[in-house]
């Protein structure tokens, strides 16, 4: 809404405007609030778990699918076997589902959106160029498919 609002007649040509804004409706996130937070959660909630239980945090590659997007479920389930799957509640980017993020440690970490639940053999193709990039750098992504064009951050490791 704005109001304007006229000053006294000594100071007739100017005009006082207050703009007012409505709040947000939700709270405003950003990609690197999302993976720093998800990095902080992953890791301090690895440090209490027992080793052997079933959410023990693992050494090698790490694909975590959000099973709250719509397909997310779907994809953990096309992948198990082939690539190491976890999954969680949400990651947040909610407006482009499937959401997906790939790390290990001493590499780079990535997140995807907007991952096609139908399409598992780009995430397989993109796993073996991760598995082959000793700092996770990956150079050439087209061999992933169409998963290269829903990268939404790198981080260095």
């Amino acid at each position: 809404m704005i109001n304007a609002m006229r000053r006294p007649c000594e100071f007739s040509s100017m005009w006082r405007i207050n703009v007012v804004l409505p709040a947000p409706r939700k709270p405003v996130t950003t990609v690197a609030g999302i993976l720093a937070g998800m990095f902080f959660v992953l890791m301090s909630c690895g440090a209490r778990r027992a080793k052997g239980s079933p959410m023990a945090p693992t050494t090698g590659d790490r694909f975590i699918i959000c099973t709250g997007c719509t397909g997310g479920a779907d994809l953990a389930r096309a992948l198990k076997g082939s690539v190491p799957v976890e999954t969680t509640d949400c990651m947040n980017v909610c407006d482009s589902p499937v959401s997906l993020a790939v790390r290990a440690e001493g590499k780079a970490a990535y997140l995807f959106t907007g991952v096609d639940p139908d399409a598992p053999e780009d995430i397989e193709a993109f796993a073996k160029l991760y598995a082959a990039a000793p700092d996770g750098q990956i150079m050439d992504a087209r061999p992933a498919g169409n998963l290269r064009f829903c990268l939404v951050g790198r981080i260095p490791a």
